[in-house]
């Protein structure tokens, strides 16, 4: 089950198959902004999650929100009565509607506070490159 811009789909080996199961995966590499109303009007099924990008299986290390969310796509794909079906999460990432003025908005943050962001994301990266380094050599 993927995630994504484009709504919850299943992974397939073509487009027939992908048909058949009324559904289909939009390639990343190909869609611009220029063909995206084009591109919308080819996906059946759409689960709108209002959070921020990156987030849309859920809350980080929230198994509660990711398993609800993926239950929610999961009847999408089994329910939608017709094409080009939307469901919106009940979920929201914060009740103050604030976050999305704030999320990834450099001019809203202190010098002191972009220095330690950048630190945690770089510990993030070194956890990242550790835990890839340790299961190539397991």
């Amino acid at each position: 089950m993927y995630f994504g811009a484009y709504g919850a789909s299943a992974p397939s080996s073509s487009a027939a198959c992908q048909a058949k199961r009324g559904f289909h995966i939009m390639p990343r590499a190909r869609t611009t902004k220029s063909t995206l109303p084009e591109a919308m009007k080819s996906v059946p099924r759409f689960l709108f999650s209002d959070f921020p990008l990156g987030n849309s299986a859920g809350r980080p290390h929230d198994e509660e929100s990711q398993a609800f969310t993926l239950e929610l796509a999961l009847r999408l794909l089994e329910s939608a009565p017709a094409t080009r079906t939307t469901v919106h999460s009940p979920l929201r990432w914060s009740d103050n509607a604030d976050w999305k003025l704030d999320y990834s908005n450099p001019e809203r943050l202190s010098a002191e506070e972009i220095v330690r962001l950048r630190a945690e994301f770089d510990r993030g990266k070194e956890t990242a490159r550790a835990i890839r380094g340790n299961q190539l050599i397991a």
